[in-house]
């Protein structure tokens, strides 16, 4: 029996036997507690909205500091450079630098790979490097920057 026929099977409220009676009152406490269960989600998600607006927030106001940053850093960057002063993406002074495993600089050449620049003479870097590391103050007999063999 469901609770949408109840009426055409029992008659009126009066008419209910006990058996029905216990039955419609078992099923209102079920759709009670089913209501407070239903308000206290809606509640914990309105909580947990909250929180997430806060912490939303909180990062936003984070990520707008460092833009912030981001800029302050840009423009004396082009303090330094000078903001007059265009520079082609693709020129010589705009690629990517790299240090290379014998500690010099390496640029990242667009057909060769990374390459040290010499005196105008471009030799491979990096894994194909075949330069002698650069010396430091641990070793005896070269000095810092020095090059050639240990003596």
């Amino acid at each position: 029996m469901s609770i949408d026929a109840l009426p055409e099977e029992t008659g009126t409220p009066a008419l209910y036997t006990p058996a029905v009676r216990n039955f419609l009152t078992q099923g209102l406490q079920q759709v009670n507690d089913a209501i407070t269960g239903a308000e206290r989600h809606l509640a914990d998600l309105d909580t947990r909205r909250e929180a997430v607006h806060a912490e939303i927030a909180e990062q936003q106001a984070a990520a707008q500091r460092h833009l912030a940053g981001l800029h302050q850093s840009r423009e004396q960057l082009l303090a330094l450079v000078g903001k007059n002063e265009s520079r082609d993406p693709g020129s010589e002074e705009s690629r990517p630098t790299l240090v290379c495993s014998c500690a010099r600089l390496a640029v990242l050449d667009p057909v060769h790979g990374a390459v040290h620049e010499v005196n105008g003479t471009r030799l491979p870097a990096m894994e194909a490097c075949q330069m002698p590391p650069l010396g430091f103050l641990g070793l005896p007999g070269r000095v810092a920057g020095g090059e050639g063999p240990i003596t």
